[in-house]
């Protein structure tokens, strides 16, 4: 696991649910989906990092898949549901500078 920061004000104003509980199971199991997250895993492993950060982890499908094949990931996202490695507010990441080689971020700008 990543080393942790202290945590500043930021993350004492927490985000509320943006989507309802179940959500990440049925409605992305689509076609359109896998082929996304097909893409995204086809870039990340041309890419070659070693430690990754996945921001907004949806249902899993692409930390899972990289975990599988020997990526190291550390998963983040404010819903604690979804069962993070890191429950955090993406205004205020608690990770050092330079603590991931590469920072993931797919289809969360429209949730904030």
């Amino acid at each position: 696991m990543s080393e942790l920061i202290t945590p500043t004000e930021n993350t004492k104003k927490k985000f509320n649910t943006q989507v309802e509980e179940g959500h990440y199971l049925a409605s992305y199991d689509t076609l359109e989906r896998f082929i996304g997250y097909f893409y995204q895993i086809d870039f990340i492993r041309k890419l070659k990092p070693k430690t990754i950060l996945e921001i907004g982890i949806g249902n899993r499908t692409t930390s899972n898949y990289l975990k599988e094949q020997g990526f190291e990931v550390t998963t983040c996202d404010f819903d604690k549901r979804l069962k993070p490695d890191v429950v955090v507010d993406v205004r205020d990441l608690p990770f050092k500078e330079a603590t991931f080689d590469l920072v993931t971020c797919f289809e969360i700008l429209e949730h904030i």
